[in-house]
C-alpha cells in the first residue's frame, strides 16, 4: 500500500537511512539531512492521514545540513 503513494521514494530513502543507514570508514554512519525529513513529510502528509497514519518521525532531531559527507539528501 505505501509503494503506491506519491511520496513513496522520499519515504523510502528516509526509513532506508534511519533504519540501515550508509556506513563510513571511522565506523560512523550517515544519518538523513533534516531537509530529506521534511520534504518526505511534506509530500506524504496528506496521503497518510488519508490512511489514519500520523507521521512517525521528528524532523528537527536530524542534521539541518546539505552536506552529502554528513547527511543523506533529497
Amino acid at each position: 500500500l505505501l509503494t503506491e503513494l506519491v511520496c513513496y521514494e522520499n519515504l523510502r530513502l528516509l526509513t532506508c537511512s534511519i533504519f540501515v543507514p550508509k556506513c563510513i570508514r571511522d565506523g560512523g554512519v550517515v544519518p538523513p539531512c533534516q531537509s530529506l525529513c521534511q520534504s518526505a513529510e511534506k509530500q506524504c502528509q496528506h496521503s497518510l492521514e488519508s490512511l489514519d497514519i500520523m507521521w512517525p518521525f521528528n524532523c528537527n532531531l536530524f542534521p539541518d545540513s546539505d552536506d552529502p559527507i554528513e547527511c543523506v539528501r533529497p
